[in-house]
C-alpha cells in the first residue's frame, strides 16, 4: 500500500485537497487494484474515524467489493480484503449446474 499524492493541479480544480488518508495498491503492471481512503469523523462530540476499502473481484466476478471498517483496524487491510473475498466467493454459484463454487 503506498500513500496517493495527487496532481496538484487536480487538487487544485477539484476542491480536495485533503487526501493524506488515502492509500493505493498497485499490482506489477502499476494497475491500482485496491483504493483505501480513511477519515476522522467526529459526530456530536463522538470521535469516529473510520476507513473505507474498494477492489474488483475480477477475474472471479465483474464485481467491485466495498469495506468499512474502524481506523483502528487499519493495520489489517489485506485481512479483512482476503475474509470479505472468502465470504463472497462463499455465496457463489455455478449458472450452469446451481452448484456451489469452492474456492
Amino acid at each position: 500500500m503506498e500513500k496517493y499524492a495527487p496532481h496538484p493541479e487536480w487538487v487544485k480544480f477539484s476542491g480536495y485537497a485533503e487526501t493524506k488518508d488515502m492509500y493505493l495498491q498497485k499490482d506489477n503492471t502499476g494497475k491500482i487494484i485496491t483504493l483505501l481512503e480513511c477519515n476522522n469523523y467526529v459526530m456530536k462530540g463522538l470521535s469516529a474515524p473510520r476507513c473505507n476499502m474498494r477492489w474488483n473481484l475480477e477475474p472471479f466476478m465483474k464485481v467491485q467489493i466495498e469495506a468499512y471498517f474502524q481506523r483502528a483496524h487499519l493495520k489489517d487491510w489485506q485481512l479483512i480484503r482476503k475474509n470479505s473475498e472468502k465470504l463472497i466467493k462463499s455465496f457463489a454459484v455455478d449458472p450452469k449446474t446451481l452448484k456451489r463454487i469452492n474456492n
